[in-house]
């Protein structure tokens, strides 16, 4: 049977097999865009968990050896530093009246 404009039944039964397709496919890409979220979430929880840890460890020990410095010292470097702090910013070159760099 054909419909107007040359399409056949065949036609619309193929369209319709494409549309229920990219339908699945989309669902295939939404489970695994929730897998991806929810192992990463995970992995936050787990890396957050370790780190109050340390920071824990490091507070108590600190605490417990204040009287001995070296010790004190290896527990207060258990926490690194900040990876968001930013390096100094190198002075801005400066001209004297001449125009000539100082």
């Amino acid at each position: 049977m054909e419909h107007g404009a040359g399409i056949l039944e065949a036609d619309i039964t193929e369209v319709k097999t494409q549309i229920k397709a990219l339908g699945d496919v989309e669902k295939v890409l939404d489970d695994s865009m929730y897998v991806r979220k929810a192992k990463t979430m995970d992995k936050n929880t787990l890396q957050r968990a370790v780190e109050d840890e340390v920071s824990r460890l490091s507070s108590l020990g600190g605490h417990h050896f204040i009287n001995n410095p070296t010790v004190r010292k290896q527990f207060e470097d258990l926490i690194p530093a900040s990876h968001n702090t930013k390096p100094a910013t190198p002075p801005k070159n400066t001209k004297d009246e001449n125009g000539d760099s100082k």
